[in-house]
């Protein structure tokens, strides 16, 4: 078994996914209580040291949140903390 912030910071590290996907992953986990802002943060953490995308963009789950919200019209707004 594997949690969602490892899930996300696989992906995140197989280069398979763009950015808006990846927010999509998390907006999904955070929307269904899988996982908090902070768990996926952390995990995203580990993957920025060797991720395609480089450190400072995968580093960041805001930067992936984002790119999820801009590439999804009508998309369902993040939840509230």
């Amino acid at each position: 078994m594997t949690t969602p912030a490892h899930t996300l910071r696989d992906l995140t590290y197989s280069g398979r996914f763009d950015l808006a996907e990846l927010g999509r992953v998390a907006h999904a986990f955070l929307r269904t209580h899988l996982a908090n802002e902070t768990e996926l943060a952390r995990g995203l953490d580990v993957a920025a040291r060797t991720s395609p995308y480089g450190g400072e963009v995968a580093a960041s789950l805001e930067s992936i949140l984002r790119a999820a919200d801009e590439g999804s019209v009508g998309f369902p707004a993040r939840p509230q903390r």
